[in-house]
């Protein structure tokens, strides 16, 4: 018994005296190759990642670069001189890190090089750099400003798509290409301006830039421009490019120069309730308008032939369409989401409702259908279960040889067909007033419908 007591003497004796021994550990490093002559290290107590060496970086895939262990401590970078390149995705959803220092050697930077640095709020780019690749900035979240360097020719598709604090980017002379969504989502950018140099501005370039108020166009530039409420133009206004979502006007007309809605032009322009179309209109592109969710006086010009996928979609506060004769094309989906859409109006230039046109269009009670329609496609009517009558201007015979995609359309099935319906289509004939008799104006519709209508008269009382 007393030994035992001896020895639970002796354990807390020392348990007492390690208590009182100051305990230091030191950081652990570790390193390794990122380049033919390239080499990485890590510091575990300055949380610092460190590249050395000449040349290039390798390139890498999403997870597989050697650090990926540490990404989620590193909270700096420094890049040592002679280093040339950064490798693709060499520093990919490394979200802590807050400080990344580049030499003056780097001429090239991979892509999604720095895709995710959420942490990251400004970065100095070398100006030996004359590509700013696809996604390299891209969800840089805290990201609020930047300077391209004056040699960039290229700012690559997404390169800087959701850097949601992005305030002000400087782009210079040397640019010519602006990327399919290059600065898509920069909730936070107020203005941009294109420089002289620039001669292709991709497909949802500056869309849901909420803050964007206008859109300014050096006066040099051959291939765009900019007209006083900040829209941005290919260069002889024929084409309309981009409105400025943050514009807070409510009404806008269409120049009568403009021939093409351009791609995504409205998208998200949402303090929008009335856009004027001029006849100058023949087509109407992908998104042209999608989101537009405050917009509710609209009318599609007679001079439009094609309309082209998401057109209209998810514009909520619109409740009547008139799809004139003169477009002989619509793609799938143009008003899907219209929840308020009640009555719709197909011209007879369409043969074809393609899929999902009408999707989720909830409170529309009525539609008229062309003789010309030869197919409705899967969910056209989809999930429109207020649908209650179609108004048919040919005859049941006809309608029997629509081919019409089965259950996805049930709410137009279930609805009560109305045939040999007419879209009365006036012509106007003028007879003009003599001293003895009223002038008159007499309607006649192609269906052998008219009416007379007062015109004027030189009599007296």
């Amino acid at each position: 018994m007393k030994k035992t007591k001896k020895i639970l003497s002796f354990i807390l004796a020392i348990l007492m005296i390690l208590s009182i021994i100051p305990i230091t550990a030191s950081a652990a490093t570790y390193s390794g190759s990122c380049g033919d002559n390239a080499t990485w290290i890590y510091d575990s107590s300055t949380y610092t990642l460190t590249i050395s060496g000449t040349g290039d970086m390798y390139d890498y895939k999403s997870n597989n670069h050697p650090w990926e262990t540490y990404k989620n401590k590193i909270k700096s970078v420094v890049v040592n001189d002679d280093i040339t390149k950064i490798g693709a995705y060499a520093f990919y959803r490394t979200g802590k890190v807050e400080s990344i220092i580049l030499p003056v050697s780097i001429s090239e930077l991979g892509e999604k090089a720095f895709y995710g640095c959420e942490s990251l709020t400004s970065i100095v780019l070398p100006d030996k750099i004359t590509l700013i690749d696809e996604w390299t900035f891209a969800y840089c979240e805290n990201l609020t400003s930047i300077t391209i360097p004056k040699k960039v020719t290229t700012i690559g598709d997404y390169a800087f798509s959701d850097c949601y604090n992005l305030v002000s980017v400087t782009i210079p002379d040397s640019v010519t290409t602006i990327g399919d969504s290059a600065f898509a989502s920069c909730e936070s950018l107020k203005s941009v301006i294109i420089s002289k140099g620039v001669s292709s501005i991709g497909v949802n370039a500056f869309s849901n830039c909420y803050s964007i108020t206008s859109i300014t166009v050096d006066k040099d530039n051959q291939h765009y421009s900019n007209d006083e409420h900040g829209v941005l133009f290919n260069k002889d206004k024929t084409t309309l490019v981009r409105y400025p979502i943050g514009n807070n006007k409510a009404k806008y007309t269409i120049p009568d120069s403009v021939t093409v809605i351009g791609n995504s032009a409205f998208s998200s322009c949402s303090n929008l309730t009335n856009i004027t179309m001029p006849d100058s209109v023949i087509k109407i592109e992908d998104e042209a308008f999608i989101s537009c969710s405050n917009l509710t006086d609209f009318k599609i010009s007679n001079s439009v032939t094609t309309i082209g996928e998401w057109a209209f979609t998810s514009c909520k506060s619109l409740t009547s369409i008139d799809i004139p004769d003169s477009v002989i094309a619509i793609d799938t989906s143009v008003f899907r989401y219209c929840y308020n859409l009640t009555t719709v109006t197909i011209g007879k230039g369409i043969t074809t409702i393609p899929s999902c046109t009408f999707e989720m269009c909830d409170s529309l009670t009525g539609v008229i259908i062309p003789d010309s329609v030869v197919l409705i496609d899967t969910s056209a009517f989809y999930d429109c279960y207020n649908l209650k009558n179609v108004y048919y201007t040919g005859t049941k015979e006809q309608w029997e040889q629509i081919s019409i995609a089965g259950s996805s359309n049930q709410p137009l099935l279930n609805a009560t067909v109305h045939y040999n319906y007419c879209m009365h289509m006036y012509s106007l004939v003028v007879t003009e007033p003599t001293c003895t008799e009223e002038g008159y104006t007499t309607y006649t519709c192609e269906c052998g419908d008219s009416y007379i209508d007062t015109y004027f008269s030189f009599l007296s009382n």
